[in-house]
């Protein structure tokens, strides 16, 4: 009963406040508790505590085990979380299978990222290397999959290497160590799950991308003449993503966050009708994206937004040039995001009416949770993406005709408006020489960039 009284676990409040009794010194004391801890198959350690009960065992990792894993399938509550995940599992796992545990825990995330993209561990290899490249640093790939949202730092770099060193003994030093094509494709397969397959009719993501000097000289601005015709116009018809009407405390002045319509309005031709009538006379074959979402002091819709339009031009240059469609150019020179990487979310505010269905959390959906502010990814650095997108609810967004522009097309701005949004953490400001477009972090998300296109309307390509 004194061995009892006198727990190592209560440590903070002992339970015996005799006169005579009186803890140890600190290290013992604190190795104790943390054994005391192990002993109960608690499964949490900082890396202090690990150290506090590696060096008082003395026992092999397979005895450790063994043991442990009897103790904790004596616990009340069934424990089905496997042991390789554990902090716990430096105790009773020897390095070598903790290193494959974690290696196959980000492949298997990476997997996971990519199904959801539908996007093939070829189409990933050639976002960062390049067209038809099959070889990259394993700099470069670490770089890769920490940019495009699929693994933190330790992770990317833990399978950066393993693919470098797939089925290799070779003694290079990490930073010359290259990791090929074959080898990377061979390295997600080597776990269990599926994978986007290729197929040969697929859209190709090596097929559209360019190298940095022919995105350079394609997407170099023109003001007198190119194949393609960009310009900036208004447009009038926008739809609830959220507003601040049930949001309380002293910083949530009435404002909300809209999206254009890109299938109805000025910018898109009109009504139905009116479209149709252009579309008879040629005029209807420009393609419209969208550069963020709107921020609006107030609940009211704003009167009109920014967006970009891209067309053929009337002023062809001399030549061929790429031989590429409208919808191919864009795909290789005004990309999609890549990925969208979640800024920050508070979770009141009411949701939107009827934007999307319940990707956008509507009010009549169950799925509205509040306000995520979500940043693009560019697949690259010559692209920007100039806005955020908002989203009611925690799933990333999904078909939202959101482009990345090329970083030649624009200039840093003095035009960012006053906070529409300010807490103890996070701010939401408009970018009012783009049309009230919600400012978006750069990719050390320090501060809120304020972009300008040099023009609003120009020509692209050659």
């Amino acid at each position: 009963m004194g061995i009892a009284l006198r727990s190592p676990v209560a440590l903070e409040s002992p339970l015996d406040t005799s006169n005579d009794f009186s803890l140890g010194p600190a290290f013992q004391a604190h190795a104790a508790a943390q054994l005391s801890r192990f002993v109960d198959s608690e499964v949490s350690f900082s890396a202090r505590e690990l150290c506090s009960v590696d060096l008082s065992i003395q026992s092999p990792h397979d005895e450790r085990l063994d043991w442990w894993e009897h103790i904790r399938r004596c616990r009340r509550r069934a424990q089905a979380r496997p042991v390789p995940s554990l902090s716990v599992a430096a105790l009773l796992l020897p390095p070598s299978i903790r290193y494959k545990a974690r290696l196959d825990s980000s492949i298997s995330k990476v997997k996971a990222v990519l199904r959801r993209r539908q996007t093939s561990p070829k189409q990933l290899f050639a976002l960062q290397a390049g067209q038809r490249c099959l070889h990259m640093s394993v700099i470069d790939l670490a770089r890769a999959l920490q940019q495009f949202g699929f693994l933190d730092q330790a992770e990317a770099g833990r399978l950066a290497l393993a693919a470098a060193r797939f089925e290799s003994q070779s003694l290079t030093s990490d930073a010359n160590l290259f990791v090929s094509l074959d080898n990377f494709v061979r390295l997600m397969g080597s776990v269990p799950g599926s994978l986007v397959e290729e197929r040969d009719d697929q859209h190709d993501t090596s097929s559209v991308m360019a190298s940095p000097s022919a995105q350079m000289a394609e997407t170099q601005l023109n003001l007198e003449a190119g194949r393609w015709a960009i310009k900036i116009v208004p447009h009038d018809r926008m739809v609830e993503v959220w507003s601040s009407r049930k949001v309380p405390g002293s910083e949530a002045r009435p404002f909300s966050i809209w999206r254009p319509d890109l299938k109805t309005g000025a910018a898109a031709g009109g009504n139905t009708f009116q479209q149709g009538l252009r579309s008879l006379v040629g005029a209807g074959t420009g393609r419209l994206f969208l550069l963020g979402d709107i921020g609006k002091r107030g609940l009211d819709a704003p009167a009109q937004c920014l967006v970009a339009k891209v067309k053929m031009s009337r002023f062809l240059p001399k030549g061929a040039g790429l031989g590429l469609g409208l919808e191919a150019w864009m795909s290789r020179f005004l990309p999609r995001p890549v990925a969208f990487r979640l800024l920050w979310h508070d979770r009141r505010g009411a949701t939107a009416d009827a934007f999307g269905g319940p990707q956008a959390g509507s009010a009549s959906s169950p799925s509205g949770e509040g306000l995520y502010v979500w940043r693009p990814v560019p697949p690259s650095d010559l692209f920007v993406a100039p806005g955020a997108v908002c989203t009611a609810d925690s799933s990333e967004p999904r078909g939202v005709e959101i482009r990345c522009v090329p970083r030649a097309w624009l200039v840093r701005g003095d035009s960012l408006g006053p906070a529409l949004w300010t807490n103890d953490r996070h701010e939401v400001k408009v970018q009012e020489g783009l049309g009230g477009v919600i400012a978006c972090p750069t990719e050390n998300l320090s501060h809120l960039p304020c972009w300008t296109f040099i023009s609003h309307q120009f020509f692209a390509g050659t």
